[in-house]
């Protein structure tokens, strides 16, 4: 782990030593700051903050958490009460679980067998989809991210792999999963292994009409990847690695992996204070047929 860190950290660098990138990056972490309630001009000059720690930083933790205490320093008075940037920021994405089920929940009415939430991070969604659809489903991560009061079956995926047998799932879902893995090929195999039948999506893609424009976009994604998962939860230990695809990029790889691509859904940026392009793949595996 401390490998990755250092190696993202020089990700970082190297991304923000390009000014088109930083400036962009920096945009979008004053639209999150003001978003929580931050003065625009202090917004400012916290979104300079963040750039000019990654710049001078010599080791990835202590940036994270020089960062993170910093935003401990703000407060945002909300409803009478004074919340950190990071308590404002969870208390704003306490609806991300209704929209992720508002997204998906529709790919998942005509299942018939059991469904794996592969990568269901803090379970809110599997919990949405087994209590709303009544769908056998369990959830499965590296780490146990529950939250407390979730009751859905969750097992740990162990190198790169669910001690499940083949083929014992019908469905799977996995909500913005591949992108947090350095080696997501082994993601795709184990889910062809699991899986017989539907296969739901949703990736973050870098932003822009062409594969060009999406390729030159990978520095300002990265950086706010790293910005939410990093420097708001610095002690979660969630993987940036920076492992993404565009838009066609995706398509072509779940087209090899053998699976067929129903349909393809931009979501845009669909939660207004992180500004990350979501996009929603609907796949299925092709039916097997003995000889």
């Amino acid at each position: 782990m401390l490998l990755d860190n250092e190696e993202m950290l020089q990700k970082l660098k190297h991304a923000t030593a390009c000014s088109d990138t930083a400036k962009a990056a920096g945009k979008d972490f004053i639209t999150t700051f003001s978003g929580l309630g931050v003065e625009q001009e202090e917004s400012a000059k916290l979104a300079l903050f963040v750039l000019q720690q990654i710049q001078s930083a010599k080791r990835a933790i202590k940036l994270e958490n020089d960062i993170f205490a910093r935003y401990q320093e703000i407060k945002i008075k909300k409803d009478g009460k004074y919340l950190s940037l990071p308590q404002a920021l969870t208390e704003n994405f306490s609806g991300r679980a209704e929209t992720i089920f508002n997204q998906v929940s529709k790919c998942f009415t005509s299942i018939k067998g059991p469904v794996i939430d592969y990568g269901a991070g803090d379970c809110q969604v599997t919990q949405l989809l087994k209590d709303r659809l009544h769908l056998d489903i369990e959830a499965a991560d590296v780490v146990d991210y529950r939250t407390p009061h979730t009751t859905v079956q969750f097992t740990a995926i162990r190198n790169g792999k669910l001690d499940r047998p083949d083929g014992c799932y019908a469905a799977a879902l996995l909500t913005n999963v591949l992108h947090h893995e350095k080696d997501n090929a082994v993601i795709l195999a184990d889910i062809d292994r699991l899986v017989t039948g539907r296969i739901v999506i949703i990736e973050t893609v870098p932003e822009g009409k062409t594969d060009a424009d999406q390729e030159a976009d990978l520095g300002r994604t990265f950086l706010n990847d790293w910005f939410y998962n990093r420097t708001f939860h610095p002690n979660a230990g969630i993987p940036v690695p920076g492992s993404y695809e565009t838009i066609d990029g995706w398509k072509s790889r779940f087209a090899r992996t053998g699976w067929k691509i129903e349909k393809v859904t931009d979501l845009g940026r669909d939660q207004p204070l992180i500004a990350d392009r979501h996009v929603l793949y609907v796949l299925m595996k092709p039916a097997q047929t003995s000889i």
